[in-house]
């Protein structure tokens, strides 16, 4: 009897412990990597608010400044998707829309939004800081400007944000927890020794390589007067490849039809007509989704995400003191952020400042950016000092 209790409470024990292990690789799951299947072809934004919901198991809500509620049923978005992740429907289905999304509730919820509202409306905290050694004491309003552009409160329309210079030389913050986190990373930026640009091999994403095979696939198109996003769902199922397109196209007229004749012809070709005739600029690799079909300009379908940047952005550090001397800290600056898409370079929350005194750039961009930039840094180090010798005269006098 005694056996049999303690074998009943070894069984009990391996239960729990599975239970619980599973509970912590539940946990540990980031929602936004699920895998999911969207058919969003000719959906209004109830359906696609329905839809999305249920696929990623997330509470999805459409901000006013994406379409006011009365207009949900008007709005349209004809995208289909197989086998992405939340994230990658996320980043499509915000592109379609022209916004961008937010995670809610620790992750438990997503909202389309480009508006700052959220932000602006959190109340500020109020925080001093000893700057040490970080400011110039014969020019400390130069400073401040930098840590204003980091921060970027001008670009928030709250006026009780604001950071000042103290009498005794402190720096006193009135911002919201978010920015304060800010604030903090990039004076640990300015403070720490920066990361060495180091010049790597980058690979593409393994999806890069699927994509580039089935763009040389041969398809067959025989279409007259048929809807854009009807033709993208024929040359989608022929190639297995996930298409998308900017919807401005749909807004600016009515929706685009075509008539195309391709007999195996490479679905690069096929691609180049429809953009033609539907009025796109042309084609982008979504290694994590597919193909993207862009309008002109195309600034704000470039971003590999459109989730809003303001939260969870990475502040780093890079030593370029050498570089800085021989070029001038505003042309790194400038280096820094012509490495950027454009759709990054005009958002609020990025952010490029070099700091004399660390012989810093801090840098406030997305990883995939803060990738690109750390390359191209590494690149210009190795490039060779301009002489200031004087050309040495021609011999023969010609």
């Amino acid at each position: 009897m005694v056996a049999r209790s303690n074998a009943l409470r070894v069984a009990a024990a391996v239960l729990v412990c599975i239970a619980l292990g599973f509970a912590s690789v539940r946990a540990s799951q980031d929602p936004l990597d699920r895998r999911i299947d969207l058919d969003l072809r000719g959906e209004n934004l109830l359906g696609v608010q329905k839809q999305l919901a249920a696929r990623s198991r997330m509470d999805v809500l459409i901000g006013r400044d994406v379409a006011h509620p009365s207009e949900f049923k008007r709005t349209r978005v004809y995208l289909e998707m197989r086998d992405v992740s939340v994230r990658t429907a996320a980043d499509w289905v915000a592109r379609a829309l022209g916004t961008r999304y937010r995670l809610l509730d620790q992750g438990t919820a997503l909202e389309f939004t480009s508006s700052y509202a959220w932000l602006e409306a959190t109340p500020p905290v109020v925080r001093t800081l000893n700057l040490g050694g970080l400011v110039d004491p014969d020019d400390p309003s130069r400073f401040l400007s930098q840590v204003k552009e980091l921060i970027k409160v001008y670009a928030l329309r709250a006026p009780t944000y604001s950071i000042r210079m103290r009498p005794d030389g402190r720096l006193q913050a009135f911002l919201p927890p978010v920015l304060q986190d800010r604030l903090v990373a990039a004076l640990r930026a300015m403070s720490n020794p920066g990361r060495v640009p180091v010049r790597t091999e980058t690979s593409a994403p393994p999806g890069t390589a699927r994509i580039q095979t089935a763009l040389d696939r041969p398809v067959r198109v025989a279409c007259e007067d048929r809807p854009l996003p009807e033709v993208l769902a024929v040359l989608a199922f022929q190639t297995e490849v996930n298409l998308g397109f900017d919807h401005r196209v749909l807004r600016d007229r009515s929706t685009p039809h075509l008539r195309l004749r391709l007999r195996d012809e490479p679905l690069r070709r096929a691609l180049q007509a429809v953009a033609e005739q539907a009025g796109l600029r042309g084609s982008s690799i979504d290694p994590h989704g597919g193909i993207w079909l862009m309008a002109d300009p195309p600034w704000w379908t470039q971003a590999g995400s459109r989730r809003l940047l303001w939260e969870d952005v990475p502040v780093i550090g890079y030593a370029v003191r050498a570089l800085a001397e021989r070029e001038g800290g505003e042309i790194v600056v400038r280096r820094a952020k012509r490495a950027m898409p454009t759709d990054l370079r005009t958002d609020p929350s990025v952010a490029v400042v070099y700091h004399e005194r660390s012989g810093n750039l801090i840098v406030i961009a997305p990883s995939e950016a803060q990738e690109t930039v750390e390359q191209v840094l590494a690149r210009a180090k190795e490039e060779p000092a301009p002489s200031d010798e004087p050309a040495a005269a021609d011999p023969t006098g010609d």
